[in-house]
């Protein structure tokens, strides 16, 4: 049987089970699909979890119209069990119950604009390899090889996709550099996001000393950007959410939460760039005033756009309502991100020498 052929079957016998009721499904009917997938021993798999929702669970995991591939939600007692048992199974099982999704859910179709868009040969991609991951905000991760024969990874995300799909409206509009994202959906779980781990880029805080000596300057500016940015949108994602490329690009990624009231004590970092970059390579003054200096000038020219900011806003007002619910209305967060495009930047940069340092951001050197 060819591999297209081996597929083809699986898709008739989980068509087959799906079709019926689920209060009639019985647990030899669960046991032969996870067999027929190939789990060697499906009871002792069904069994594996101690979870009185955990066969439900199974089915909603093996559905191939679910783009999920995590059986139970993170706030469940039995959440880093059932995250085992799926990583513990075949590779092959685990990327034939994949498989039956790609089509059904979008994710074959996402995945190759992802990779159109990062720049690879999207044609003939192949999955090597899919694993569930235990973040709150990121699903399970694919290893994808290109068409052109090049290995990157997708990490396939349910959480907040409509926060990551409107901070990437401003970080186009202002050449943020981000990871490449893309959007897809299915009908059973909506909307999805997929994210890009390009070989070469590291998080921040795991890059060598050699590389963040050789590019503190551009990261240090690079991060006052990104701060300015993310003071007029009210997001606190920094610190972590840092990849170093190997030219020295300072990329952010995880932008989860917008539209917060950031006051004087609230900055969205327990570290700064500039501290971090003093820690690891010394002479943090130096990488503070390169800090400044880029923060100033790109809040001011945020400022120069106000018009294009609100306008961004007011385009993607349905994009607001879907990440906000029930939690806000879209006229505060305008006034809000109105208020905010407002501030002092210098009085913004006095308090953060303040919090995070002896520095005076006046004269450039330590007080």
């Amino acid at each position: 049987m060819t591999p297209g052929e081996a597929i083809q079957s699986l898709q008739i016998k989980t068509k087959s089970y799906f079709a019926k009721d689920p209060a009639t499904r019985t647990r030899a009917d669960r046991k032969q699909l996870l067999a027929d997938l190939g789990v060697e021993h499906p009871g002792h798999f069904l069994s594996s979890v101690w979870s009185p929702n955990w066969e439900d669970a199974v089915d909603r995991m093996l559905d191939p119209r679910s783009s999920a591939l995590r059986p139970l939600p993170p706030s469940d007692f039995h959440f880093k069990w059932a995250v085992g048992a799926i990583n513990l199974l075949p590779l092959q099982t685990r990327l034939n119950i994949l498989q039956l999704k790609l089509k059904p859910t979008g994710l074959e179709a996402a995945i190759k604009r992802l990779l159109e868009k990062g720049g690879y040969v999207a044609d003939d991609f192949e999955i090597e390899d899919v694993e569930v991951l235990r973040f709150v905000h990121s699903e399970f991760s694919i290893t994808v090889r290109t068409g052109g024969k090049k290995q990157v990874r997708v990490e396939v995300s349910h959480y907040l996709p409509a926060a990551e799909e409107l901070f990437h409206k401003f970080s186009d509009a202002f050449a943020l550099p981000v990871t490449t994202i893309e959007l897809g959906e299915s009908s059973g779980n909506g909307k999805y996001v997929l994210e890009l781990e390009e070989p070469g880029r590291v998080e921040l805080p795991e890059a060598s000393h050699d590389s963040l000596a050789a590019s503190a300057k551009k990261i240090a500016a690079q991060a006052g950007k990104h701060d300015a940015v993310g003071d007029v949108l009210g997001t606190i994602m920094r610190d972590h959410h840092y990849l170093l490329d190997t030219d020295g690009e300072l990329i952010s990624f995880h932008h989860y939460q917008l539209f917060l009231d950031l006051d004087d004590d609230h900055f969205g970092f327990f570290r700064p760039v500039f501290t971090f970059l003093g820690e690891t390579i010394g002479n943090e003054q130096k990488w503070f005033t390169e800090y400044c200096e880029s923060y100033l000038t790109e809040f001011d020219a945020i400022k120069s756009r106000a018009a294009d900011v609100l306008s961004i806003l007011d385009e993607n007002r349905e994009l607001v309502d879907r990440y906000l619910g029930d939690t806000g209305e879209f006229s505060q967060i305008r006034n809000d991100v109105e208020r905010r495009l407002q501030l002092d930047p210098k009085q913004r940069i006095k308090i953060v020498a303040e919090l995070f340092g002896e520095h005076d951001p006046s004269t450039g050197v330590e007080g």
